[in-house]
């Protein structure tokens, strides 16, 4: 069976269909714009802040726990790559469980400058990120019960 690729399909469709080339680049937009919306309905799934349960914020902190040791025990062997490779998956990580906030970027990116590494940025910031949700939710009212 043969895959089709993305230009196989649109080379088909317009020999088949014989668009006159303002149609045709008129489709191709429409079909490029349709996979933009798409991938920023995907994107905003994932950094859109999630609801803190007791596991997520668990698990938030364990892995920014574990995330600050690694570095602190690469630190020794000054393997740059290794710590930004921990930092990375941290960052992808805390986005994933927390969702984004803003708090997070200058805390990936602190973490690239040689010295300051050694600080427990990330366990650091993800209490405050959970505070301060925490806090934002306490305030917005719920909805009453039906």
């Amino acid at each position: 069976m043969r895959l089709l690729t993305e230009a196989a399909i649109l080379s088909s469709f317009r020999d088949n269909f014989a668009l006159k080339p303002d149609r045709w680049i008129a489709f191709r937009t429409l079909l490029r714009e349709d996979a933009a919306v798409n991938a920023l309905q995907k994107w905003t799934a994932v950094v859109q802040p999630k609801v803190l349960s007791r596991r997520r914020m668990i698990a938030a902190i364990a892995v920014a726990i574990a995330a600050d040791g690694l570095q602190l025990l690469l630190l020794p062997f000054a393997w740059t790559f290794a710590e930004s490779a921990v930092d990375v998956v941290a960052m992808i990580a805390e986005t994933w469980l927390l969702g984004f906030h803003p708090l997070l970027l200058p805390t990936f990116a602190i973490e690239f400058v040689p010295v300051v590494d050694a600080v427990p940025t990330w366990t650091a910031c993800v209490v405050a990120v959970i505070a301060m949700r925490r806090r934002q939710e306490k305030k917005t009212p719920s909805a009453p019960p039906v």
